[in-house]
C-alpha cells in the first residue's frame, strides 16, 4: 500500500481516530478490545472494525495472550513519529481551547 493509501484510510473515521489517540498517547500499553470500548466509547463492533483496519495498515500490532488479544501501536511504522506529533498537537489544541 503507498502512502497516499494509507493517509486516505487513516482518517476517515471517529472511531479509528480515538483509537489511534489512545495508542499514541499511550505507546508503553497494550489494550484488549473491550478496554479500548470502553476508553474511547465506542461500540465493540465498531473498535473490532477499526483495529482490524488500523492492523492491516500496519499502523497497530496485536498479540495473544491467554484468551485475549492486546493491541499497542507499532512503533516501528514509518508513520508513527508524524502520527504522535498530530495527535499531541491536537489534544495541546483541545486543552487550550477549553
Amino acid at each position: 500500500m503507498n502512502g497516499n493509501e494509507v493517509l486516505e484510510k487513516l482518517f476517515t473515521s471517529r472511531a479509528r481516530v480515538k483509537l489511534l489517540s489512545v495508542l499514541l498517547l499511550h505507546p508503553e500499553r497494550s489494550y484488549y478490545m473491550r478496554e479500548l470500548a470502553k476508553v474511547t466509547e465506542e461500540t465493540f463492533s465498531n473498535v473490532r472494525r477499526e483495529l482490524k483496519n488500523l492492523e492491516e495498515l500496519e499502523i497497530i500490532q496485536s498479540q495473544q495472550n491467554a484468551n485475549a488479544r492486546y493491541y499497542h501501536i507499532n512503533k516501528s511504522h514509518y508513520l508513527y513519529p508524524d502520527l504522535k506529533g498530530i495527535i499531541q498537537k491536537s489534544k495541546e489544541k483541545s486543552t487550550d481551547t477549553k
